[in-house]
């Protein structure tokens, strides 16, 4: 491998990771506000459905469990509505916030994994720069720490594109 195929295959790599870590923090600037605005609308349902129980009890309910979890505890604690309608309404928007919870979970795991793997890609295209030169010279040395970066950045740029189609998707 020559130096120069070195220095862009590695200065690249970095560059393109970092771009894609931005785009990534783009989408989830704009798409958090919407859950945490899911999440405070049905605190606020919760509490206008009943005083019995606390909003963020319901609201840890739908969370963590949905439909089922909320009306298992609004009737151990005898505040269901005489109106099957608003029951069902707010069992409903639970299963929303169920499903707007799990994704902000799996998202948060997923962005964990994204920058720990591209954080090692570009620090390790960042670590190698300087040793360009030398590794120009040992060409098995080279083609095993590119490829470990390259195999790096593929895997973080899927893991950047799985999260931005569930973001997308959530909608």
């Amino acid at each position: 491998m020559t130096e120069n195929a070195l220095y862009y295959t590695l200065s690249t790599v970095a560059q393109t990771l970092a771009a894609a870590l931005a785009i990534l923090a783009a989408f989830i600037v704009f798409r958090l506000p919407d859950i945490e605005k899911l999440f405070a609308d049905f605190q606020r349902e919760a509490h206008s459905y009943t005083t019995k129980v606390e909003a963020d009890q319901l609201l840890e309910a739908a969370q963590r469990g949905g439909r089922e979890r909320v009306a298992e505890r609004l009737i151990s604690s005898k505040a269901t509505s005489d109106d099957p309608a608003l029951t069902e309404a707010l069992l409903r928007r639970a299963e929303e916030v169920n499903k707007a919870w799990n994704m902000r979970q799996a998202g948060l795991s997923d962005l964990r994994a994204v920058f720990m793997f591209g954080g090692v890609a570009i620090a390790g295209s960042l670590v190698a720069l300087p040793f360009v030169p030398n590794l120009a010279r040992q060409a098995e040395w080279a083609k095993s720490i590119v490829a470990v970066i390259l195999v790096l950045s593929i895997f973080t740029l899927g893991l950047n594109y799985r999260m931005i189609r569930r973001l997308i998707g959530a909608r």
